[in-house]
């Protein structure tokens, strides 16, 4: 199970953060974003990601199997698999969880500039299990993206994760994610 649902996060983060970077124009106005509160990035934080996914919690009764993820375990832990990248989209990436969202922050890098980005979402899940990413807001420096380009950045990336979910030949699917209070917690049913 773990090796088929291991890496969701990461691709969810940097496929909108991808599509965030595709999306900014070369006479965008640069400036930092706002920042919240730093989230620190250890190896400590990795290793309890790891050990989330690969002992999640099981219920005897029902089968179904509990993540419980935290804003640094995540953040590290896309920190980590984007340093193995030579060139990535997004550097010093802070994943931030609350109020049913998932707000993304970075440093993202296109051909043409590099700038503060800030990217939120939503990530429901429909009836067959599969996550549904809704991108509420992104904004590049002082740009904010326009909204009719949020609609198009969500189903690509719905588009992409799907792929990767129906390639995997996943035993489970998910069946509920609920994102407040700085924690993920992801529970995963059989199929």
């Amino acid at each position: 199970m773990k090796k088929r649902y291991f890496p969701i996060l990461t691709l969810i983060t940097v496929l909108m953060a991808a599509n965030l970077a595709c999306l900014v124009s070369v006479g965008a106005p640069v400036s930092p974003t706002p920042t919240s509160r730093p989230i620190p990035i250890s190896t400590e934080a990795v290793q309890g990601f790891v050990q989330s996914m690969e002992q999640p919690t099981i219920n005897p009764t029902t089968g179904s199997v509990t993540m419980l993820l935290t804003e640094e375990q995540i953040t590290s832990y896309v920190a980590y698999q984007l340093q193995q990248d030579p060139n990535p989209v997004i550097r010093n990436p802070q994943i931030y969880l609350d109020n049913g969202q998932i707000s993304i922050q970075g440093q993202i890098t296109t051909d043409v500039m590099t700038g503060d980005g800030t990217l939120t979402a939503k990530i429901n899940i429909d009836e067959n299990g599969n996550p549904k990413v809704e991108i509420l807001t992104a904004q590049f420096g002082t740009f904010p993206i326009p909204t009719a380009l949020l609609g198009s950045i969500s189903s690509l990336v719905d588009h992409y994760l799907n792929d990767y979910i129906s390639q995997s030949n996943a035993d489970y699917k998910v069946q509920s994610l609920s994102i407040a209070n700085h924690v993920m917690t992801i529970v995963l049913i059989k199929k």
